[in-house]
């Protein structure tokens, strides 16, 4: 049985060597990306306050452009000239309209997402190569952004910055120049097989079979490390490989099994989570029931679902100041990002009659919409200004106010009406991830964290390749004529 073991040890970590030395040194990449990532010079959208006291009649407006029925809707500032921002259809390309004479303004969205991207680069005066919008995602803009359509902006530098900016909410999604991109596709090569990416059964099923490879080569070896141990010393005097091979197992092996058993439920149950399709309260409004606009001062405007019916939500020019001070937008926060929430008032779409400030009930609603489940079931929770547990930095959305319904909790951005849906399988999945993969302990310990994780990673590479090269050295069954001697050499090995 022990022989048995110990040529399962060898062959399975041969086997999977290619994916220990890939995944290793994919891995010890990791704090190089965090610190070659282009940092935003701005952490939350500009707010400007837009007086709509003057506003020309919403309704009358909309009909004479032909806007029969309103999808979205939003104030927006368009180089210093407040607008409305109008889409007919979810994902289209939308449309704006002067705020007080109602003229249609050309090319706005365009103008509105180089204004973003300046102001997020902090280059107001820089050239730029282009402003691009995106409806799909691709190499460079990945499906793990989550939000479409956006615009890429192109500065005209010798490093390629570029930005993703979402116009809806005036949100950085990403900021990434050629450096970070490249050093990202090489991270994805190794860590995900993305030459595998047009074929993601196969993909999947590799990557799957080299991890229960890894598993497995890892828990027989620290087995035969606890059971040969009393004599190993003796039997590898002679042999550095295989003794530093032994060494490096006991705290290695443990590493591996950790890594290969997280990674193996994250692509089973984050990575689908990852590509399912946002959940959305439908908003379609016919324009001729759009009444009186809130009046007032207001940074932020916009007309919002709330389950059969619609309500405005806005943010008052005069509780700027105690709003969000971090990353209002919910947008490139990185992982440690909080917001603070801003003080939003609900007010009715018909006649523009304050609703008050709950906006617990707003979500309920929206949640209820976006998921098809019954009111009843649904019990309002709390706000999460944070990323962090099973609603973490992929979700790209803050604030949210969290839902609980029974098989799961619901994540409502109350201003776009999209929802984020996680189960307990979800949350075990990303707390499981959290500790055991990316090791995030305590957000003071980041950065020491990441640069040990990295050595430890080329220490698993390290032990990989000694195992391999053993593996190699290792005279096969049928080069010796004494069954003895073969045997002996299975002890040998199995010590290791």
């Amino acid at each position: 049985m022990r022989a048995i073991l110990w040529a399962t040890h060898r062959w399975l970590g041969m086997l999977s060597c290619i994916g220990i030395v890939l995944w290793g040194l994919s891995g010890a990449l990791h704090p190089v990306l965090s610190r070659v990532q282009p940092r935003a010079a701005a952490m939350q959208p500009p707010m400007r306050s837009i007086d709509t006291d003057a506003a020309a009649p919403l309704a009358s407006l909309l009909q004479a452009a032909g806007v029969e029925r309103v999808a979205a809707l939003s104030l927006a500032d368009v180089a210093g000239q407040a607008a409305w921002r109008v889409e007919t259809q979810p994902g289209t390309t939308p449309r704006y309209f002067a705020l007080d004479t109602g003229g249609e303004l050309d090319g706005a969205d365009q103008m509105r997402a180089i204004a973003l991207a300046r102001h997020y680069a902090g280059r107001p005066d820089a050239p730029l190569r282009a402003a691009t919008p995106v409806h799909r995602f691709d190499g460079d803009y990945r499906s793990s952004n989550r939000i479409l359509p956006v615009w890429r902006v192109d500065f005209a530098d010798a490093g390629g910055l570029r930005a993703y900016v979402d116009t809806a909410q005036g949100r950085l999604v990403s900021l990434t120049d050629d450096r970070r991109a490249l050093l990202s596709r090489l991270f994805r090569i190794g860590h995900n097989f993305e030459p595998l990416a047009g074929w993601p059964g196969p993909q999947r099923a590799l990557v799957s079979l080299l991890l229960v490879f890894n598993a497995l080569s890892a828990m027989i070896g620290l087995w035969f490390w606890w059971a040969l141990r009393h004599n190993a010393a003796r039997r590898l005097a002679r042999r550095p490989l295989a003794r530093w091979h032994r060494r490096l197992a006991w705290p290695l092996a443990l590493v591996m099994l950790t890594f290969s058993l997280s990674g193996l439920l994250h692509l089973w149950v984050g990575v689908a989570q990852d590509a399912a399709p946002p959940l959305r309260a439908k908003l379609a409004v016919p324009s001729n029931e759009l009444g009186a606009v809130p009046a007032g001062r207001f940074t932020q405007l916009a007309l919002v679902a709330a389950g059969s019916n619609a309500e405005w939500l806005g943010q008052p020019a005069h509780t700027q100041d105690l709003a969000a001070s971090g990353v209002a937008s919910g947008g490139h926060s990185g992982h440690g990002g909080s917001v603070n929430l801003p003080h939003w008032v609900r007010f009715a779409a018909g006649s523009g009659a304050e609703l008050g400030h709950r906006i617990d009930a707003l979500a309920l609603a929206q949640a209820a919409s976006a998921t098809g489940a019954p009111g009843t079931q649904l019990r309002a929770g709390v706000w999460i200004t944070r990323f962090g547990g099973e609603y973490g930095f992929r979700f790209k959305r803050l604030p949210a106010f969290r839902v609980d319904a029974p098989d799961a909790r619901l994540y409502v951005e109350p201003l776009s009406g999209v929802v984020a849906r996680a189960s307990d399988t979800d949350a075990l999945e990303s707390s499981v991830f959290a500790v055991a993969h990316m090791w995030r302990w305590h957000p003071a310990w980041k950065d020491a964290i990441e640069w040990i994780q990295a050595g430890v990673a080329v220490g698993v590479v390290a032990l990989g390749l000694a195992g391999a090269l053993l593996f190699l050295r290792l005279p096969r069954p049928g080069q010796h004529r004494r069954p003895a001697r073969h045997g002996a050499a299975i002890a040998s090995v199995a010590t290791q």
